[in-house]
């Protein structure tokens, strides 16, 4: 419930912020002085050198670092056989290789230059006469037609068990995943779009139609969303590459080799990608949401940041002050938490290996501050479309899985399995703590403006009502919490809720059980497709494998759930907020 307003002289207030303020302006310092995001951006070779960049540090002990790559922005992955022991090398190349030039040749061209002895060139070349065939594929050179270079065409790991193929087949479907929704960008902005003016046609028929219709928007957000998804994975089955054969044709014909697009390799590592998608999920919300405030003067609007949002918001001088400061400061903090994790994830410390090539060491220091900032971010974004105790299995579960990717040296298991469930409690009820660090952050504008509000005269705000009047006149928003919290902070609608509407309330009621039986349904669904995953694909036998049908079937069970919940919980929440919206404007119309 909201705590009570506390003044900007409170002794344990001003200690608890100080601490908060310092550490949050060192840990962005640390960050963005040690980060190297653009290295997973463009890439970046064997030599610490980022691709297609004139501005690369040097590194003790490499001598090919801090080289000029502004002309080399094609990023080139070659392996190794593998009895050497060694890890694959990559270039920044100006031009992919096309098969006519020799490895020692492709070097000289791109301003590599080793001696016919070292050990550099000897990992790179090996014993190969000329190099494969490759493709420019969004600035990565990819393998068409292979002569003797043993080319590492993905990041998958070359396990044989069963663990190994499911840890294969993940990564590949999270690459594949993420290649069709940047192919397929506009697509989802056009749904996301036409989700916002579903939401807009509907709050304005709320005036003449029924309350009934609350049944029916409440569906359309549910098969909105879940068209959403069923595109992402129709577009996941029809880009997914065929392994079976390797196409070898001419080299003329060279047009033809994107309908024969071999598995891009991304260089992004799989945490990154996972936080890159996080990001991407709370900015389109974000813009579905403010798309449908800004288009409504009278919308109630629910805010999950914290309770001490819908306090602050209380003590502002002015009604004006609501809708922009509001939106700023929640946009504010989301943008410091992403950009701070984004360079924290990136600050390994670069070193050389056996053969003067580098090598990324990353700390343990660093992995555990960005196991806290990746918590945060999940417990104010990531569980904020889930409900009661589940943010908790939501928080803990995600971060785990980006904790494990960050810290493993070999990832033959990507996601949890029966022993680490155990370590997702605890991490969980650390997340839940952690969060608690953003209520005096929110505390900061809510003290300065209730001291504004007592010093200034009436006379001396008109000029600020004046700025800010003609950007806010049309977003009159309503700051409450979802459950109690939104019952105290929206007092005048909860009143107008109770008297006017309280069959709907019950029908909403009605409708929480139908949420949960469809929850119920997608888990089973979701095990049951890994139990015939498991049978049929894998040809194993899940009595005589309990460990593996409980690998698969626990986490399939998890993610299901969570997956469900975000989506039907999120439409949920919107169609209460919107029926609100419809009670207050139904109170307005019958008091004029």
């Amino acid at each position: 419930r909201p705590e009570k307003s506390k003044r900007i002289t409170d002794a344990s207030f001003l200690i608890v912020l100080a601490i908060c303020i310092a550490g949050m302006i060192y840990l962005a310092y640390f960050c963005f002085l040690n980060g190297r995001p653009l290295r997973y951006i463009y890439g970046s070779d064997s030599f610490g050198n980022v691709c297609g960049r004139d501005d690369n540090s040097r590194i003790s002990g490499v001598e090919l670092s801090g080289l000029d790559m502004s002309g080399n922005k094609l990023l080139l992955s070659l392996g190794l056989d593998s009895e050497s022991g060694l890890k694959k090398s990559s270039l920044c190349v100006k031009s992919c290789p096309t098969g006519q030039m020799t490895c020692e040749q492709m070097l000289e061209a791109n301003g590599y230059q080793l001696s016919a002895d070292s050990l550099m060139r000897k990992r790179i070349c090996g014993s190969s006469l000329k190099m494969g065939y490759f493709v420019d594929s969004d600035k990565r050179c990819l393998l068409v037609k292979e002569n003797k270079v043993p080319i590492h065409q993905d990041i998958l790991p070359e396990d044989t068990d069963i663990l190994g193929e499911i840890s294969q087949f993940l990564i590949k479907f999270t690459d594949t995943s993420v290649r069709c929704v940047l192919k397929h960008w506009k697509s989802m902005m056009c749904t996301c779009c036409m989700t916002a003016a579903i939401c807009f046609v509907l709050v304005l028929l709320f005036q003449t139609i029924p309350r009934v219709t609350i049944i029916l928007m409440l569906g359309t957000f549910t098969l909105t969303f879940a068209a959403v998804t069923g595109f992402l994975i129709y577009c996941t089955v029809v880009n997914w590459p065929a392994q079976e054969t390797e196409p070898t044709p001419e080299l003329k014909s060279v047009p033809e080799y994107d309908k024969y697009e071999v598995f891009k390799a991304f260089i992004i590592p799989l945490h990154i990608r996972l936080v890159i998608g996080a990001v991407l999920t709370g900015v389109i919300t974000l813009a579905i949401v403010f798309s449908i405030v800004w288009n409504r003067k009278t919308i109630a609007f629910l805010i999950d940041l914290n309770i001490e949002v819908a306090a602050m918001i209380r003590e502002i001088p002015t009604i004006n002050f609501q809708p922009i400061l509001t939106i700023l400061f929640q946009v504010a903090i989301f943008v410091y938490f992403v950009s701070v994790l984004l360079f924290m994830l990136t600050t390994d410390t670069p070193a050389p290996d056996q053969d003067n090539m580098v090598i990324n060491i990353a700390s343990p220091v660093v992995r555990t501050l960005s196991l806290l900032a990746v918590h945060l971010i999940s417990c104010l974004w990531l569980s904020a479309f889930v409900d009661g105790c589940h943010q908790a299995v939501v928080s803990g579960t995600m971060s785990w899985f980006i904790f494990y990717q960050a810290t493993a040296s070999t990832c033959s298991l990507c996601f949890p399995t029966i022993i680490p469930l155990l370590g997702i409690v605890g991490r969980s009820l650390g997340s839940i703590t952690l969060a608690s660090v953003v209520v005096p952050i929110t505390r900061i504008p809510r003290s300065a403006f209730s001291l504004m509000g007592r010093i200034l005269k009436p006379n001396m705000r008109i000029p600020l009502e004046h700025v800010l009047e003609p950007l806010s006149a049309r977003a009159y928003i309503r700051i409450g919490m979802y459950g109690e919290g939104f019952i105290q902070a929206g007092t005048a609608g909860f009143t107008v809720l109770y008297s006017f509407a309280p069959k709907s309330m019950a029908l909403l009621k009605k409708n929480r059980f139908y949420l949960h039986i469809g929850k119920f349904v997608a888990c089973v669904f979701a095990s049951l497709t890994a139990m015939l995953w498991i049978y049929f694909c894998l040809e194993i036998e899940p009595t005589k494998h309990i460990d593996v049908v409980a690998t698969l079937v626990i986490p399939a069970f998890g993610l299901a759930y969570i997956t469900a919940s975000c989506f039907i919980n999120f439409s949920h929440i919107i169609a209460e907020t919107l029926f609100m919206c419809y009670c207050y404007d139904r109170q307005l119309n019958d008091e004029s």
